[in-house]
């Protein structure tokens, strides 16, 4: 049996699955470089429904790199590239899909860390609360 591994976001740092020398250099996706990488292909409908998938082997060259804030700045003020507009139609669909289903998710835009020393506190950024002990929680 093989165990999947993934990097780990929290609010105060990462955990990354791959030593550094990959996964900032040999296998990153820096701008202006080319590198070998699996690609999706996946065709949805106007619901957000999988038409088709495939995935392949591809070079793939990285033109520009984008922090979390920069692009959710582009998207909120409708002028970022095509691609990230199409990702937030999709996000939407998606969000739509998981609530039909009787999915649950947070609705908080972003979570960050109140106290770097107690990792489990978050101050929601929509409404300013402090939630603690969790992650799953609603404003």
């Amino acid at each position: 049996m093989r165990l999947r591994g993934q990097t780990i976001y929290c609010p105060d740092k990462r955990v990354a699955l791959h030593p550094p020398v990959m996964s900032e250099a040999a296998a990153s996706l820096l701008p202006d470089e080319t590198r070998p990488a699996y690609v999706w292909n996946i065709v949805l409908d106007e619901h957000g429904d999988t038409l088709s998938a495939s995935v392949a082997r591809a070079m793939v060259r990285s033109r520009r790199r984008y922090t979390y804030t920069e692009v959710q700045q582009a998207v909120d003020e409708g002028n970022g590239e095509s691609t990230l507009m199409l990702l937030r139609d999709v996000g939407r669909l998606l969000v739509a899909q998981e609530s039909a289903r009787g999915g649950a998710g947070c609705r908080c835009p972003s979570k960050r860390s109140k106290n770097p020393t107690a990792p489990m506190s978050y101050d929601c950024v929509r409404c300013s609360k402090l939630k603690t002990g969790t992650r799953r929680f609603r404003c």
